[in-house]
């Protein structure tokens, strides 16, 4: 059995459909090689190796998780004030919903990073703002 050395090396796949797809070329020891092959013999095998896709965007996903992100978290917040128990007056509410504005900013904050990408991030955050403001103004008038 011959037995080679192991090679990484990144290619860019040529016309490719997905632009963020790279070929990785793999040289691995080949089993059966020929006797009167060298030693070094070994055979090329190419992998697709997806990039990550979230570096790309981070940035614009960051800025829609702070700014949209809590301005959601009010309008959701606002919400519960007027709508919860005892309304608007209830003693004590205003406390615990000022308190509860950092947590729910902190999930949006969190799980806007799951969109695929940093446009779709500020797409429904807008949404979302849009119809929790909506609603808001609509309770309270």
């Amino acid at each position: 059995m011959q037995t080679g050395t192991a090679e990484v090396s990144l290619t860019p796949q040529l016309g490719a459909a997905n632009k963020h797809t790279k070929h990785k070329a793999i040289r691995v020891a080949t089993k059966d090689a020929p006797k009167d092959a060298p030693k070094d013999a070994t055979k090329v095998a190419t992998k697709k190796v997806a990039k990550p896709a979230i570096a790309h965007d981070w940035w614009s996903k960051t800025l829609a998780g702070v700014i949209l992100g809590f301005s959601l978290s009010l309008g959701l917040v606002g919400l519960f004030a007027w709508l919860g128990p005892g309304g608007i007056h209830a003693l004590e509410k205003s406390q615990f919903v000022m308190w509860m504005i950092t947590p729910i900013w902190m999930l949006i904050l969190s799980f806007i990073y799951l969109c695929r990408s940093g446009l779709r991030a500020i797409l429904y955050l807008l949404v979302a703002n849009g119809l929790v403001h909506t609603l808001l103004y609509y309770i309270r008038h």
